[in-house]
């Protein structure tokens, strides 16, 4: 099965003490898309080694915008390809069609291209919408975070940074309300010992259990007074979903809605995530998506985020 092609969303802030710091004027009246576009320009072109991580990176396909709502400038956008990978460790190539192996030096890195995106409302605005593109299970956070430590230091910026999962309530309730539920995902981290023991699996490994319920028409509309209390405080994710036989840990809802899908991780009322599924929205070439095509999803999906934060309105 082909790695799937996701979107993780993010809120960018920047700090100086517990104060918040307006986003379009950090310094010399620049924003901070202005000033990133800047840097990358200046310093991105070229492969960055982080000799300590053992990683090297670099920025390609930047491109700044300007964008107008109803001819006035609503929003100023960034967007392009981080292309990163890791380096330190002899490996084999094995190619799966002539059979042939190749060897990878240590001082020879894989690199993974991966969109990114960040998107800042016109105004005295605090956050910014940060889209970075996920492939199977890999993605760039750690990587970006770590760029925009190197940034800030750059620019000599005395401030804390903050880069945390961006998906308001409303957004969540359209999902909810809008959606059609396809899955109900209960994970267990702690498998019960006898458990493992029956199934003779060695002592001391890992394992997590998980029970998927398919298609559940209906439970949504039926368990949505659970829902609102959840997003309220007053009862917990394992709370809705309720199994006697199952207590589980982690409660993720799958759905489909205009065509792609979406999961809700249910972890609690302030770190609620969505993942976006873009796999059917994006064109593949040699196993990875476009850039052409993943453009269109960075750019679309910063302006609906960007809407559901309030940030901009139609």
């Amino acid at each position: 099965m082909a790695k799937r092609v996701g979107l993780s969303i993010y809120g960018l802030s920047l700090y100086d003490g517990e104060k918040k710091i307006n986003l379009n004027n950090v310094k010399d009246s620049k924003s901070i898309v202005q000033l990133i576009k800047e840097h990358i320009d200046d310093n991105g072109q070229d492969y960055d080694n982080d000799i300590a991580r053992e990683r090297v990176s670099t920025f390609t396909d930047v491109e700044y915008e300007e964008v107008k709502v109803d001819n006035k400038k609503e929003y100023s956008i960034i967007y392009g390809l981080l292309k990163t990978g890791e380096y330190g460790v002899q490996s084999e190539l094995f190619d799966v069609h002539d059979k042939s192996v190749y060897n990878k030096k240590t001082t020879q890195a894989e690199i993974n291209p991966f969109g990114f995106c960040i998107a800042l409302a016109k105004g005295d605005k605090t956050k910014a919408v940060v889209i970075l593109q996920t492939f199977g299970n890999l993605g760039i956070k750690t990587v970006f975070r770590q760029y925009l430590e190197k940034w800030k230091k750059f620019n000599k910026l005395d401030y804390g940074i903050m880069m945390d999962a961006l998906y308001p309530i409303q957004y969540i309730r359209r999902v909810l309300h809008s959606g059609i539920l396809q899955k109900i995902r209960m994970i267990k981290y702690e498998v019960p010992e006898d458990v493992s023991n029956r199934l003779h699996i060695d002592n001391g490994v890992k394992m997590k259990e998980e029970r998927i319920l398919y298609k559940p028409s209906g439970f949504i509309r039926n368990n949505i007074k659970k829902i609102e209390e959840f997003f309220s405080g007053q009862r917990s994710s394992t709370q809705i979903v309720e199994i006697p036989d199952f207590d589980f840990d982690q409660l993720k809802f799958e759905f489909s809605l205009n065509g792609k899908s979406k999961t809700i991780n249910f972890d609690n009322t302030q770190n609620l995530r969505v993942n976006e599924d873009i796999t059917d929205h994006v064109t593949m070439d040699n196993g990875n998506p476009t850039f052409q095509s993943l453009k269109v999803c960075l750019i679309d999906t910063a302006y609906e985020y960007l809407k559901l934060t309030g940030f901009v309105v139609d």
